[in-house]
């Protein structure tokens, strides 16, 4: 039996890793920058990642890499478009907002825990909605189709 495991930072709302890395940059976000004043999604948003925050599929700092410990031999890829200026300009999101730190270390993890097959994809100025064409690095046109499924068939017939 074999499994293929695919990261992205484009499903739904975002899929952030390490929910305490979230969890504190959120906190940061409302403390420290205000960010919660007009709506109140910043504290809702909070009160959500506090709900679920053990529940992290990875965590930057479990140095016993014990919830990856089970994707040694899992071809993983993890797709980015970290896009900073992006975040800065459109969100006031800087790179501790970003999942590309979980995405990074995860992947950095897997390989030193023995893992060959685990990749990070880092795209640029790939992220575009389709169905009004605007800028948004967590589109999933991010990811080359062509590539992807290669890979997809590449690691289904090994």
């Amino acid at each position: 039996m074999w499994s293929i495991l695919v990261m992205d930072s484009t499903l739904g709302k975002d899929s952030p890793l390490d929910y305490n890395r979230f969890l504190f940059s959120t906190k940061r976000d409302i403390e420290s920058y205000h960010k919660d004043t007009e709506d109140g999604i910043y504290a809702q948003l909070y009160k959500d990642i506090e709900g679920i925050k053990d529940c992290s599929p990875y965590e930057i700092a479990d140095s016993t890499h014990s919830a990856i410990m089970s994707l040694i031999d899992v071809p993983v890829r993890y797709y980015i478009e970290p896009a900073e200026d992006w975040w800065l300009n459109k969100r006031q999101t800087d790179v501790l907002g970003l999942n590309i730190m979980d995405g990074t270390c995860f992947i950095n993890d897997l390989r030193l825990i023995g893992n060959d097959n685990a990749d990070l994809i880092l795209t640029h100025n790939k992220g575009y909605r389709k169905a009004t064409g605007q800028r948004h690095p967590h589109s999933w046109t991010i990811v080359d189709r062509k590539d992807f499924l290669k890979w997809i068939n590449k690691n289904l017939y090994q």
